[in-house]
């Protein structure tokens, strides 16, 4: 049996698409914590949150990131740097995070603090995450899917979601029907409908078995500073 998840922070926890072999399933999770505990042994699960974080400055991976997706390169921001975990307050944090990354500090970063701090963890405390765990981004995923060229359209809007599942339709069996599944079973406050299609992106790649990661260089950093998405 192999399986491969993509997760997706989400309203009401982390949103997971899981592929076992052939099957396919969906679910929500209110803490990181319960979908490790219950996919701790997958063949690889792919995370849309930053792992690695820096002690200074910013990642060269989510450089790199924007500068592959072009258009949509404003999906990609920079993350926190590991000092802000220990502070509550967003005034203080952006404060910090001027001093030690020399810009400020993005709302949508500071919002995934909770989350990054799930993860980063259990990262630190179990060493099956050094096998299994991936940061990726869906974006990227698509992007890479799409024959190296970002979906220009926005995926809240209506067209960009249709783009989005025609991609998918063609490497996720009924993506639609797990789609249509998915937006039935959980309410829009807890998943929202980009949560899924990202999910189920981050899937496909985890299923996929080459991957590649910006940065290229093997020897640069960080090795958990890498975001990986698939080498098609």
């Amino acid at each position: 049996m192999v399986t491969h998840l993509g997760v997706d922070a989400c309203s009401g926890g982390w949103f997971a698409t899981i592929v076992v072999d052939d099957d396919i399933d969906t679910e929500c999770y209110p803490t990181f914590d319960a979908l490790w505990a219950t996919h701790a042994n997958a063949d690889r699960i792919l995370i849309d949150i930053p792992i690695g974080l820096p002690d200074e400055g910013t990642r060269v991976c989510d450089e790199e990131a924007r500068t592959l997706l072009g258009c949509r390169g404003s999906s990609v921001f920079d993350t926190l740097c590991r000092p802000l975990l220990n502070v509550a307050d967003y005034d203080e944090a952006n404060a910090t995070y001027r001093e030690l990354a020399g810009k400020g500090l993005s709302q949508q970063a500071w919002h995934l603090r909770e989350k990054i701090e799930q993860v980063d963890t259990v990262v630190r405390q179990d060493e099956r995450a050094e096998t299994t765990l991936r940061e990726s981004h869906p974006e990227l995923c698509f992007y890479a899917l799409n024959d190296g060229n970002p979906v220009a359209y926005s995926k809240k809007s209506e067209r960009g979601r249709e783009k989005r599942l025609a991609i998918l339709e063609s490497e996720l069996a009924d993506a639609e029907g797990v789609y249509d599944d998915s937006m039935d079973r959980f309410l829009r406050k807890h998943v929202g409908r980009d949560d899924i299609l990202d999910a189920c992106a981050l899937a496909v790649a985890a299923r996929n078995g080459s991957l590649t990661h910006i940065p290229e260089a093997s020897n640069r950093g960080d090795p958990w500073m890498r975001i990986y998405y698939p080498n098609w």
